[in-house]
């Protein structure tokens, strides 16, 4: 019997800062790569001594939203759809960390088993050019056992259920119907028709239009969970001139209700509901000017089969 190794959320992306220097985190989630490439060689060494493991990356492993649109560009894309462009953001990732890579390699080369499931901050690896390159910067060779799983399905062992666990949350449900719909129509080389064009979770919009803008200021800023009880209050009491931007964040909420994505009911949902309606209110009383009425979300749509 293997043994199996779970780890998730990586978030291997975005840049380290210029010069390097100790404390300051660039503007990165993941600021110890060199931690994750000591771990995957140890695991790689025991493969040896003990038998054969697996090692399953439970999404997220990379962070596109950390990624800018350009060298010269000053935004971030909740979705790259552009699959050129995505395969450049992803080699810019690997170009960051390529120790990571090339442990993962030693790894299969030992015998290991790699398991990668697909995660909210990583949608884009389920393109078929940006898994292509995955492939790539992994080494993986004919014979070596790695698996990629694109679906958002749950990946089983034994008794054990692995998941992301994204489908659980309004912020971060993906439409995975329109997600295939947009890989079959790239896996022909075919243009995606605007009106079937895939929407991104409302949490990845609010990463790369808020919070990506305040963590320039507040490096910390998405090391703070959950967002709705802890950024927002923190945040304000450091920062008023915030609160505008926060204004987006009530329109974020709006969508959740109104996406029409379905998920199995989580306990505190409809806690946290009734918090998030009771500050978007409260956000809406104390800022100026005319009310405008939140705009539900476009829905994706089939092509005619």
């Amino acid at each position: 019997m293997r043994r199996v190794y779970i780890i998730s959320d990586l978030h291997l992306g975005g840049t380290y800062p210029v010069p390097p220097e100790q404390g300051k985190r660039g503007f990165r989630l993941c600021t110890r790569a060199d931690q994750i490439v000591r771990f995957v060689e140890g695991l790689a060494q025991e493969i040896a001594e003990n038998g054969p493991s697996e090692l399953v990356l439970n999404g997220d492993t990379v962070d596109f939203l950390a990624e800018l649109d350009g060298e010269q560009a000053d935004t971030w894309s909740p979705f790259t759809a552009d699959p050129g462009q995505a395969v450049s953001k992803f080699k810019a990732i690997v170009s960051r960390d390529p120790g990571v890579f090339a442990a993962l390699n030693r790894f299969l080369d030992a015998g290991g088993r790699l398991t990668i499931l697909l995660g909210n901050h990583d949608i884009e690896l389920s393109l078929p050019p940006v898994r292509a390159e995955l492939r790539r910067a992994l080494g993986v060779k004919p014979g070596h056992d790695f698996e990629f799983i694109p679906d958002g399905e749950a990946y089983i062992v034994g008794d054990a259920l692995i998941e992301h666990g994204n489908r659980y949350d309004a912020w971060n449900q993906i439409d995975l119907d329109a997600l295939r719909r947009v890989r079959s129509l790239m896996s022909r080389r075919q243009e995606v028709p605007k009106q079937y064009q895939f929407v991104p979770p409302p949490g990845s919009q609010m990463v790369t239009s808020v919070i990506n803008k305040i963590k320039r200021d507040y490096a910390f800023v998405d090391l703070l969970k959950p967002e709705d009880s802890a950024v927002v209050p923190i945040l304000l009491t450091l920062e008023p001139g915030y609160r505008k931007r926060f204004g987006e964040l009530a329109r974020f909420w709006y969508w959740t209700r109104s996406h029409g994505l379905e998920a199995p009911f989580c306990r505190n949902s409809a806690e946290t509901s009734k918090r998030m309606s009771q500050r978007a209110r409260s956000h809406s009383a104390r800022t100026s000017g005319p009310r405008r009425r939140p705009v539900p979300a476009r829905r994706n749509r089939y092509l005619p089969a």
